[in-house]
This record gives C-alpha cells, sequence and structure tokens, in this order.
C-alpha cells in the first residue's frame, strides 16, 4: 500500500514555515511515497517542490486550499492557482476545469472554515474525497461523526491528511491507497478504494506551532496578531448568523 499525505502547507501559506525542501525531507523521513502541498491560495510553494521532488525519491501533486463563499475546499492535480472568495460550486467548476480532485478538507471545522453537515449533504455528488482524519484539534473532535456520516450518506474517498504547517508534522496523517505514485492516488480516490490512517496533532504539536509563530514573525508580529484575532473572532461572531444559500 502506498502512503500519501495530501494536505500539506508551505511558508508560501501566511501561516506556515518550512520550506518546501524541508517538507519533501521529512516526507521521504516519514515514509510516504507521494505529498500534496496545498498552501493557501497558491500553487507557487508546490510548484517550487515539484521541481526538486524527484531527489527525494518522491512524486509532488500542485494542490491549493480555497476559501469559498462557503467554506474551505482542497483542489489536487492543478495547473492553476484558483482565487478566493468564489461561490463553491464555481470553485469546484475551475477544479474539474483543469482534471483536478475536489477535497474537503476539516469538514464540519466552525474555527478552519470547514464545509457544514447541510452543504455537504447538497454538493456531496460534486466531491471527490474527504478528510475523515485531519491530524488538527478539529480533527480529533469532529472524527466519529463525520466518519459516520460519510459511511450512512456521503459515500466520498475516505483520506487522511496532516495538514502540517511546519515539517515535524508531515506524516502525521495519511491516506493509504493500492500503489506508489500519483496515477495510482487519483485513481484510488476516484474508485473510492482510499482509507484514511494516521493521528493527531499533540499539545507539544501545538506548543511548537506557537513557538515557530514567535521565532519567525518576531516581535513586531505580536500588535498585528492581536489585531488580527480581533478580526478573525469578529469574522466568526459573524459566520454563526451566516446561512449558507440553498
Amino acid at each position: 500500500m502506498g502512503k500519501a499525505d495530501l494536505h500539506l502547507h508551505s511558508n508560501y501559506s501566511y501561516d506556515a514555515f518550512s520550506s518546501p525542501r524541508e517538507i519533501l525531507l521529512r516526507a521521504k523521513e516519514a515514509g510516504l511515497d507521494l505529498i500534496a502541498i496545498t498552501d493557501h491560495h497558491t500553487i507557487e510553494g508546490a510548484k517550487e517542490a515539484q521541481k526538486i521532488s524527484s531527489e527525494f525519491g518522491l512524486e509532488l501533486v500542485i494542490g491549493e486550499e480555497i476559501l469559498t463563499q462557503q467554506g474551505e475546499i482542497i483542489g489536487l492535480f492543478l495547473q492553476e492557482e484558483i482565487p478566493p472568495h468564489l461561490p463553491l460550486l464555481e470553485a469546484i467548476v475551475k477544479i474539474r476545469g483543469q482534471g483536478g480532485l475536489v477535497i474537503v478538507p476539516h469538514p464540519l471545522s466552525f474555527w478552519q472554515d470547514g464545509l457544514g453537515e447541510k452543504i455537504l449533504h447538497q454538493i456531496s455528488d460534486k466531491i471527490d474525497g474527504i478528510e475523515l482524519i485531519n491530524s488538527g484539534w478539529t480533527g480529533r473532535k469532529n472524527f466519529t461523526k463525520i466518519k459516520s456520516l460519510n459511511e450512512k450518506f456521503f459515500n466520498l474517498a475516505s483520506l487522511g491528511s496532516s495538514d502540517a504547517h511546519f515539517a515535524q508534522l508531515v506524516g502525521r496523517a495519511y491516506t493509504a491507497f493500492e500503489g506508489k505514485n500519483s496515477e495510482d492516488i487519483y485513481s484510488a480516490i476516484k474508485n473510492k478504494s482510499t482509507s484514511a490512517a494516521g493521528s493527531f496533532w499533540s499539545k507539544r504539536d501545538y506548543l511548537s506551532y506557537f513557538k515557530y509563530w514567535i521565532k519567525d514573525k518576531g516581535i513586531k508580529w505580536k500588535g498585528p496578531l492581536i489585531i488580527l484575532d480581533i478580526l478573525w473572532a469578529i469574522r466568526k461572531i459573524k459566520k454563526i448568523f451566516r446561512r449558507f444559500p440553498e
């Protein structure tokens, strides 16, 4: 069985810290066969990683995590960036137009802009795979519920992803599939023959993430981060009152 981590962030994302080379090195150490770098609203980190992935004996799938008007999705096997803040169905059409796969990251996660249960019921026929295991804390919280929903209603390919924002966490969760390469994982997701495996971030991992913020962003970021936190909280409060369109 092959092992793929299909949701990773490089330092091309505003909230992540490791270079594409550091991610590839850790992926090799973790025994992965294939990874996808899925930065927020850019594919530049993935393109950089793809150029050097052969040095590590790995394949690299170009992906992007995209914030739509209804929540976040991931596009895999992309050639071009997809802009944020589009209507969800329009973003899906753009992914499909590139021959890509549509993945649901951290489903039901309020704090991470995951797609909610209602919208998942409405669009599950337009989705290829869903993260049953997302290594973050909301992944741990929602694992049992999303597994049950997928078995009863959605019938999407089961994925495991680390959602790593620094190299140490690459491969913490992964997707198991028959084969080793990108063609195999593409077919496995389409055929719904994948399985989710791995574990969740520990308290120490979250502490390390905080340390990366302090070390990488420096003291000058303290003021902006406080402002960002306030704006983030306001945004989430507003989201409570937002209803997804029918």
